[in-house]
């Protein structure tokens, strides 16, 4: 079973007045989502199924990366996911049919939810931080999602858009 895991992309906190579930994407973000959607589809990580937090970052991070990935069966906007812990986000992959499954969702939990699944952590500097737009792809040597278990999985691939240029 493959995961990719992804951090929402820089927001926008130039409007005082936007609540955090409302806020955008700034540039940097817009140009991070692209570069990061890019990357997934030369290495060949394409979801099926796609498990984003219904807040307006993520859904604007996923319609960018979206516009490189589009084999993508099916997207399900999940309020769960904005600010979910470890356990919620992990509850939520465990109701999935498909495989790879992606995961667009916020700090701390996106990064708590990275580093507990992992056997072993990414040698990358910025692993732990898990920054804006940051991604893992990552497997489990399970039969589906039901079966995994924390500590299972083997990461395959950890970037961040500065990696890219």
């Amino acid at each position: 079973m493959r995961l990719i895991v992804v951090r929402h992309a820089k927001s926008d906190w130039s409007n005082p007045v936007a609540g955090d579930h409302d806020r955008a994407l700034a540039r940097r973000g817009i140009k991070a989502s692209a570069l990061i959607g890019a990357w997934l589809a030369e290495r060949g990580y394409c979801p099926r199924e796609v498990l984003c937090s219904s807040a307006r970052r993520t859904r604007e991070t996923w319609a960018l990366l979206q516009e490189h990935l589009p084999e993508t069966d099916s997207v399900e906007y999940e309020r769960a996911l904005y600010g979910a812990s470890h356990d919620t986000i992990l509850n939520l992959v465990r109701l999935s049919a498909n495989s790879p499954v992606l995961v667009l969702g916020h700090n701390p939990g996106i990064a708590m939810f990275s580093a507990v699944m992992l056997r072993r952590a990414p040698e990358h500097a910025r692993f732990y931080r898990f920054p804006t737009c940051a991604t893992m792809v990552c497997e489990f040597p399970s039969p589906n999602w039901q079966s995994i278990r924390l500590g299972s999985g083997t990461c395959l691939d950890f970037v961040v858009p500065r990696d890219l240029g």
